[in-house]
């Protein structure tokens, strides 16, 4: 697994394809960025958007580093601190710079989430056998540290929020569960619904390990 910084400007370009020019210095207790200049495309793909990049630290090694993040004339200096629980970014004068995440915690091991969403009330009870189902095949609640994981959110209580909302169109129920086993009984579980219900619902599974199951 790599660790990724997603980075875009406040300000908002005539195309979607703006670029952001950007260098990387990196050894093992400093990484320095530096952004310079935006990308103007040749061809413009025709939507309002912030001029975006993606920078790529790769297997950042537990530990403490100096961050130096410089935006033009401007230098804001911090520290990036990585565990095995959580990452963590603190800038004292952030300088043309705004963290949208400044602590991010990591997915535990064998962890798998998603949600089920259902058009009409009579399919509550399938999205909810959905659910069982899981824990049928092994599946086990436990509590998670609150905070941001990026893909899901945890409140206080150690569940994830929001566990159901619904709009004008679906109710959709989030869930997250601990799954030791091979997820192999998952994909054909979810395929098994969509078979079946697959006018009824939408279901999508997460696992830790970077595999997505849909019916």
């Amino acid at each position: 697994q790599t660790f990724l910084l997603f980075i875009s400007t406040e300000k908002i370009y005539p195309c979607a394809n703006y670029g952001i020019v950007h260098s990387v210095q990196q050894d093992s207790t400093k990484i320095i960025l530096e952004f310079s200049k935006i990308i103007v495309p040749n061809i413009c793909m025709t939507a309002p958007e912030h001029a975006k990049t993606i920078i790529d630290l790769g297997a950042i090694t537990n530990g403490e580093y100096e961050l130096e993040v410089i935006v033009g004339d401007n230098k804001s200096v911090g520290q990036l601190i990585v565990t095995s629980q959580y990452f963590n970014i603190n800038f004292e004068e952030p300088k043309q710079l705004q963290i949208e995440y400044s602590s991010i915690n990591r997915v535990p091991p064998n962890t798998i989430w998603g949600e089920v969403r259902y058009y009409a009330a009579p399919s509550e009870v399938l999205a909810k056998s959905f659910i069982d189902s899981l824990e049928f095949l092994g599946a086990t609640k436990q509590l998670y540290n609150q905070g941001e994981y990026l893909y899901f959110q945890i409140d206080s209580l150690g569940q994830i929020s929001p566990q159901q909302q619904a709009n004008d169109y679906y109710t959709k129920i989030k869930y997250i569960y601990n799954y030791p086993k091979n997820t192999s009984e998952i994909d054909s579980l979810v395929k098994n619904y969509g078979r079946n219900f697959g006018d009824s619902l939408d279901i999508v599974v997460y696992t830790k390990e970077g595999e997505t199951f849909k019916d």
